[in-house]
């Protein structure tokens, strides 16, 4: 039955992180964890090139603290124009993602322009707000042309109920090919 008991609902939808997918493919395999002794306070001492995590102001995880966000009305609103195009799925043990194999689109932020490279999802999240860890984090990774930075926009995922509409469109649609496939009758 494809009757799911939760869903994930997007809570948190923007962040953006110069720096962070630099580091993408830099792990290769190495173990660490968002909990435990391989946790976020230790990154910095797992590997000497991870030192960067225990000592910089600009590393992943963040925890957004409300008190001290500033809402800038001077940022303009992002301008995305993304497409429909064949994608490669990934696993690279700590997140999922998609590569494409084609232009997927692109991002304008402050008239700059970044390209879509990936997407990927982190389970758990890595990001909190105000301490609260999420189920998952989806991170769309995109970077400009002009001088390679990147810009990457972050989508928090919280676990709740199933949405009682979304199962009732899936039941009809699951009765309806029961009944081309012949599983069902008319009545």
């Amino acid at each position: 039955m494809l009757l799911m008991a939760s869903q994930l609902s997007i809570v948190f939808s923007l962040s953006l992180l110069p720096g962070i997918a630099s580091a993408i493919d830099v792990f290769g395999g190495m173990e660490f964890s968002y909990l435990g002794k391989d946790g976020p306070d230790r990154w910095g001492m797992l590997e000497p090139k991870f030192a960067p995590c225990s000592i910089g102001k600009r590393q992943s995880p963040i925890n957004i603290q409300r008190n001290l966000t500033v809402h800038n009305k001077l940022l303009k609103p992002l301008t995305r124009n993304y497409n429909s195009v064949n994608a490669t799925l990934f696993n690279k043990g700590y997140s999922v993602g998609v590569r494409f194999e084609e232009y997927p689109g692109d991002l304008w932020i402050n008239g700059k322009n970044y390209s879509l490279k990936q997407f990927h999802w982190h389970l758990p999240a890595e990001h909190q707000i105000e301490g609260q860890q999420f189920a998952a984090e989806l991170h769309l990774v995109h970077q400009a042309a002009v001088d390679g930075s990147f810009a990457v926009i972050a989508a928090l995922y919280q676990e709740s109920n199933a949405d009682p509409l979304i199962c009732r469109v899936k039941l009809v649609k699951m009765s309806l090919l029961d009944i081309i496939l012949g599983y069902q009758s008319f009545t």
